[in-house]
């Protein structure tokens, strides 16, 4: 019970991370964790290629099957990363919406 919770409390804070980290100025902060995941599922997706070749080597396994095991690591490896990436474009659009109104705001006082 208390590893799912130390569990859901890490992934609660990461997005909080990814909240905060896009709602600042500079936009390149929101993709510091989109991309440190992206890499994160290149390395293993790099993994499962070169173990998934050896095994293929060794057993009778059908092209179809080869590239359902690259792909399907490929995608769920990438969850975090689509995810992250979501928050990012869905906070920066509301910042850019807010900087809209503040520069309409100061025209108006002009």
């Amino acid at each position: 019970m208390s590893k799912l919770f130390f569990l859901l409390l890490f992934f609660v804070s990461l997005v909080l991370l990814q909240v905060f980290l896009s709602k600042r100025k500079n936009k390149w902060l929101g993709l510091i964790l989109p991309l440190l995941c992206m890499s994160f599922s290149a390395v293993a997706f790099l993994n499962g290629i070169i173990f998934n070749q050896v095994r293929a080597m060794s057993t009778n396994a059908t092209v179809l099957d080869t590239i359902l095991q690259w792909l399907l690591p490929l995608f769920i490896m990438n969850i975090p990363t689509i995810v992250s990436l979501a928050i990012y474009f869905a906070c920066r659009e509301q910042f850019k919406k807010n900087n809209e109104l503040e520069k309409m705001n100061i025209q108006d006082l002009e």
